[in-house]
């Protein structure tokens, strides 16, 4: 042969593994390299086939995955969503209930939560019978929260009876009270009703039991702060008989409130068990604009002179890395005493600071030890790309404890449960790009599976699932995105915007076709309805005139979206003929429609049940739900507020 002819042997090898991992979604190890393992989206695309698959010893393959040790929790719980999310049929509900009756350990909730969400699409008596069998309480809670997702209207009138019927341990009994104050929160709508009444309380008497731990009457109060949508918390029963009664408390009753725990630039939130989840990618150390400085001064109020609390070290703030350290430390120094907090940081990699492995109390020693860190990590050049994901699934292990957690291997609910965090403050300044996973990934994805918004929220919902823990979002120099919307929403906080456009953050990603073309179309259709109403008022048309326009508009219309807009200009002029439109828009509509539906609702009553966009199927069932009943109470005057 000449020298020309010889096979390129390894150039050979890795063409050929790239088309093989291409084909078959399984990534192949370069000669002289350990086996590289297979993305999550590949596994994922396997699991969702298997779970269609009807020859069963697929699907059993995937049980023996599920049950094996080469998966860590945040794989099997990724492959449980994957199998769970697969095109629903009557051999699939059949799989998921056999699965559900030999896995049924505390390691199983989110299964047994996963599964039983999507079978109440076909069998709510199913799911309702799952939350009351005798099994252990972690897959029970899960049960009952599947139902509360749901917005199931049977299990508010339960809550009284199930209450008094709680039994076993503190951590038993916690998982079962916190279940049940969670399908109080998630009916907003219902207040004012009887069985809300009674639900409520038959829950206030849950302060008082000194058989719970302390975390439970936390969640219970934020549960209810949900309920009747207010953001001031109390652990007085009477508080929240004043809600029920309509009757307004003064300071001269007595009521005290509970005070915030931790403050983290303006975001004021409860809890005793802190971490404070931060972005130090590279992006991060971009120059910061003077306005974008004298924004964050007017965040920080006047310190009493010679407090150890005091202030912010403005000579050190020049960009977000350095601002979002000063504000770390300035939080942890204002935490009460008897607090714990721990500080998770993230770029191209995501750790827990060495001074804080798990939970620390506050302590003179400690929070000097976080500063050394903290202070060492402002001098740098910022940590590379945007492990995000990496990040959460640290800070969730945190519990009290001289080594850092490991996430990839197997957690114990129950440690979690009673010495993880109750409290997260997450910043950061763009969109994550990586994931724990993503130097082992060949084929090629948009972006790693635990980096898009499906991965990262599925799995934050699965390590929040029984833990409750209140999950705060600060979006610096940019405005709140749908991820961080969407992570605030799953961890029941609040979303803040900081020095939004005023810091070097990178720019938003280009719309998609699909996303241009339905905004053209909403354009379109306003247009249309706006043009036509002011025609009706050049021509001096009345309330009543213009009404009969719209309804016989409305009558001839086929198009979803005009229909939707039609309806909501009904409502807006009082004429509540178009509210059953307005409903199946919130379930039937893509999430445009939903969205106009939704504020057309909230224009008028004049109150908000949460954002309309972007939410999975039995969470627009929970929200049309919550509409309903609202308007169909008796005295339900418009724009009362709820009450």
């Amino acid at each position: 042969m000449r020298p020309m002819d010889v096979p390129d042997r390894p150039r050979r090898r890795a063409v050929w593994g790239a088309m093989l991992a291409v084909l078959g979604g399984v990534a192949v190890a370069a000669p002289g390299r350990a086996a590289e393992t297979p993305s999550p989206a590949a596994r994922i695309r396997r699991w969702t086939a298997a779970a269609s698959e009807p020859d069963a010893r697929a699907f059993d393959a995937v049980l023996a995955e599920y049950r094996g040790r080469g998966l860590d929790d945040t794989l099997r719980g990724a492959l449980v969503s994957a199998v769970c999310d697969a095109p629903l049929s009557t051999t699939l509900v059949g799989r998921l209930r056999a699965w559900r009756e030999k896995d049924a350990t505390p390691r199983d909730a989110w299964l047994w939560y996963r599964s039983l969400l999507r079978e109440y699409e076909e069998d709510p008596d199913a799911v309702r019978a799952a939350a009351s069998a005798p099994r252990n309480a972690f897959v029970r809670a899960a049960a009952i929260r599947a139902r509360a997702a749901w917005a199931d209207p049977d299990a508010l009138a339960e809550v009284p009876g199930a209450l008094a019927s709680v039994e076993g341990d503190a951590t038993e009994r916690a998982l079962l009270v916190e279940a049940w104050a969670q399908v109080v929160a998630h009916q907003p709508g219902r207040v004012g009703t009887p069985p809300f009444d009674a639900a409520v309380n038959a829950l206030l008497a849950t302060f008082d039991d000194a058989r719970l731990p302390s975390r439970t009457r936390l969640a219970v109060a934020r549960a209810l702060g949900r309920a009747f949508r207010t953001d001031r918390l109390s652990f007085d029963p009477r508080t929240w008989r004043s809600l029920l009664a309509r009757v307004d408390l003064t300071a001269d009753d007595g009521v005290r409130y509970a005070t915030p725990s931790a403050t983290f630039f303006d975001v004021e939130a409860s809890g005793d068990r802190v971490v404070y989840v931060l972005d130090l990618s590279s992006s991060m150390t971009a120059e910061l604009d003077p306005r974008a400085v004298d924004e964050l001064r007017r965040l920080v109020p006047p310190a009493p002179r010679g407090s150890p609390s005091a202030g912010i070290a403005w000579e050190d703030v020049h960009t977000a890395l350095e601002a979002a350290v000063e504000f770390t430390l300035l939080s942890i120094r204002q935490l009460p005493k008897d607090a714990w907090f721990a500080v998770s940081v993230f770029g191209n990699e995501a750790r827990m600071l060495p001074s804080t492995p798990g939970l620390v109390r506050v302590t003179k020693d400690t929070v000097a030890a976080a500063t050394r860190d903290l202070r060492a990590l402002q001098r740098g050049k910022g940590l590379g790309a945007t492990n995000l994901h990496g990040a959460l699934r640290r800070s969730f292990f945190a519990v009290p404890g001289t080594r850092e957690a490991d996430p990839s291997k197997p957690a114990d609910p129950a440690a979690l449960l009673t010495g993880g965090p109750t409290t997260m403050f997450l910043l950061s300044d763009g969109a994550p790009t990586h994931d724990d996973w993503d130097r082992t990934v060949i084929v090629v994805e948009d972006r790693p599976w635990f980096a898009s918004r499906e991965g990262l929220c599925d799995d934050l919902e699965r390590m929040n699932l029984l833990q409750g823990c209140e999950v705060h979002a600060v979006a610096f120099g940019m405005a709140a995105d749908p991820l961080l919307q969407r992570i605030v929403r799953l961890g029941g906080g609040k979303c803040r915007s900081i020095a939004a456009g005023f810091a070097a953050a990178p720019p938003p990603p280009a719309p998609s076709r699909a996303a241009e073309e339905r905004a053209r179309r909403a354009r379109e259709v306003d247009d249309r309805v706006r043009n036509a109403l002011a025609a009706l008022a050049a021509e001096g048309a009345d309330r009543e005139t213009t009404l009969g326009y719209l309804r016989e508009k409305l009558r001839e219309e086929k198009a979803p979206d005009v229909r939707v807009r039609l309806a909501a200009e009904v409502l807006a002029r009082g004429d509540r003929s178009t509210l059953p439109v307005l409903f199946e828009a919130l379930t039937r509509g893509d999430d445009a429609i939903a969205a106009v539906a939704d504020a057309a609702l909230a224009d008028a009553a004049r109150i908000s049940f949460g954002w309309a966009d972007g939410l999975a199927t039995h969470e627009r069932a929970a929200l049309r739900r919550n509409w309903e009943w609202w308007w169909a109470r008796p005295a339900a005057p418009e724009g009362d507020g709820g009450r």
